[in-house]
């Protein structure tokens, strides 16, 4: 497929079934999406095991290519800690223009 195709996106739910394991096996990068928030951290951290134990088993060819910061608050004291935390803890893969939530 990587012959005929500049990037292919396999969209998976927000678990850690199958479904996700089976999807990272066949990539050569994710992208996180997450919020930000208590949750939504654990979630990451999560996620940053299961591609850990993927890479050992099944694709060590598997990188983060970055997580992106979905319906951030930029106007709550929340909003921008939870930023700089996710921020802190990911480094330069955490993408720096989230996108603000809409209401």
């Amino acid at each position: 497929m990587g012959e005929r195709y500049d990037l292919v996106i396999i969209d998976c739910p927000p678990n850690l079934g199958m479904l996700t394991v089976n999807a990272l096996g066949a990539a050569h990068g994710a992208v996180l999406v997450t919020e930000a928030g208590l949750f939504a951290a654990d979630g990451v951290a999560l996620m940053r095991d299961t591609i850990g134990s993927v890479q050992q088993h099944y694709n060590p060819d598997l990188t983060i290519r970055g997580v992106l910061l979905n319906k951030w608050e930029p106007t709550t004291l929340a909003g921008r800690e939870w930023r700089l935390t996710l921020q802190e803890a990911l480094g330069s893969s955490c993408w720096t223009r989230p996108s603000p939530s809409v209401r």
